[in-house]
């Protein structure tokens, strides 16, 4: 009723002649626009009279607010039988309370003071911001390895939407569309898929939630289910060498569940075969291995039959050999003892170099307590000198070539208190820069009996 009332005055107002003004105003009698948008209209000033005239515009409001106006000028000049137009514009914010907003524009002659007067209503509509998510459709609805979905996006308000999207989810999985602005009354498509990879067999739900304009406008869903599936793929590698048999089992789980694979392979029981692997799960004429396996994972079971005879002579073999090369290619010493006469003994050094020439040699032996050096010596004369064991011998031959021999002779004297035994005799050099330290056996003296009684050996 108070609307009817104010837009009667309104019109009565915009009827009534200006009986005294020698010019007129004419401006739209209503407007109308959405909160938030701003509308411009024009007002005209016609100067009727005989000369140029200066005319003002003023406006206020009843309801509305002044605020909202922009004025294109305020004061404008008019010559005679002329019309003059002054663009206007209202803003109403996009939070004003959509109703009838009544405003007064007044133009005032400079000279005589005459004014003419019109109501201008404007109706301020609120927009609606809505949207809705339509026909929302799935690829499958029991699922194994890859879900799709498609949608409608429409605009069913009256409000612009801006950045629109719709955020997809399919259980713990998600993404954004980027839907972008729509119009009012208008529909756009968005799709997209998903790879169920990784995901436990179950029940899930699609959603598809629209968001603009920094809200939530539609939320929609769809169920679908992963089926259990199955899937163990095996494999079995075997290699045969002289040494044994050696077997690699594999199973893959190309289900999406955990499941049991049953590994299978046949064993050799027999008493020159050595098993090397995990127990078995149940023997047979084959063995079988159960072992659990996780969706989309691979378990690898190595086993092997090893022929232990093979690998022992091997290593018997190969020691021999070792020794044997070591012999042909070092240096030796050997030391050996022999009666004179009576209690003179004869000590003879062998060394023998089978290998690379050896430099810096050092023959080095010991004549112990109980012991002296008898007579001259046959061969080179040792550096002698007493240490704590007894007389010490040292030869020096610098270098020793490959495959020569030297023999180093000296007697000794048995004392009455010489035991049946002499020391080990010692020979260092370098070869190839590393030292090398060879030493002899130890020998027994051929002493007579008594003697051996005598110093607590018989």
């Amino acid at each position: 009723m108070k609307k009817t009332l104010v837009l009667l005055v309104a019109l009565a107002f915009a009827c009534m002649p200006a009986l005294a003004a020698n010019f007129s105003m004419s401006a739209p009698l209503s407007i109308e626009t959405f909160a938030g948008d701003p509308i411009s209209f024009n007002i005209e000033v016609t100067n009727n009279g005989p000369v140029t005239e200066y005319y003002s515009i003023s406006m206020w409001s009843e309801g509305g607010s002044l605020a909202w106006v922009t004025y294109g000028a305020t004061i404008i000049q008019i010559n005679p039988s002329s019309t003059g137009t002054i663009p206007m514009t209202i803003s109403p914010p996009a939070n004003t309370r959509a109703d009838t907003y009544s405003y007064r524009i007044s133009a005032a002659a400079s000279s005589s003071g005459d004014k003419v007067t019109q109501n201008i209503l404007l109706s301020v509509r609120q927009k609606l911001t809505a949207g809705a998510v339509k026909k929302l459709a799935l690829t499958c609805t029991s699922c194994v390895d890859e879900i799709g979905a498609t949608m409608d996006v429409e605009n069913v308000g009256t409000a612009i939407l801006n950045d629109a999207k719709v955020v997809l989810t399919a259980g713990p999985l998600g993404k954004e569309l980027i839907v972008g602005q729509i119009n009012s009354k208008d529909v756009k498509s968005a799709s997209s898929s998903f790879s169920l990879k990784g995901l436990e067999p179950g029940d899930y739900l699609v959603t598809a939630e629209l968001f603009a304009n920094a809200k939530s406008l539609d939320k929609v869903t769809q169920p679908f289910t992963i089926p259990v599936v199955q899937n163990i793929v095996y494999d079995k590698s075997v290699s045969l060498t002289p040494l044994g048999r050696f077997t690699t089992l594999k199973a893959t789980n190309n289900g999406n569940d955990d499941d049991t694979a049953e590994l299978k392979s046949s064993v050799l029981e027999q008493w020159w075969i050595s098993y090397s692997g995990p127990a078995p799960t149940s023997k047979g004429e084959e063995w079988q291995w159960d072992r659990t396996v996780a969706a989309g994972k691979t378990i690898e079971l190595a086993i092997s039959e090893y022929y232990w005879p093979v690998p022992a002579g091997i290593i018997i073999i190969a020691a021999l050999a070792l020794f044997f090369y070591m012999r042909s290619v070092a240096v030796t010493i050997n030391k050996s003892v022999y009666s004179r006469g009576e209690d003179i003994y004869g000590v003879s050094l062998v060394v023998k170099n089978k290998g690379k020439p050896v430099e810096g040699t050092i023959v080095r032996d010991v004549v112990p307590d109980g012991y002296e050096i008898s007579g001259q010596f046959e061969t080179i004369k040792p550096i002698m000198r007493k240490v704590a064991e007894g007389t010490e011998l040292l030869w020096k031959m610098d270098v020793l070539p490959t495959g020569e021999e030297r023999i180093l002779h000296y007697r000794v004297k048995a004392t009455p208190y010489a035991k049946p035994v002499l020391p080990k005799a010692v020979v260092r050099g370098r070869r190839g820069g590393a030292m090398s330290t060879v030493t002899s056996s130890a020998v027994g003296v051929p002493l007579s009996k008594e003697r051996k009684i005598k110093v607590g050996f018989e």
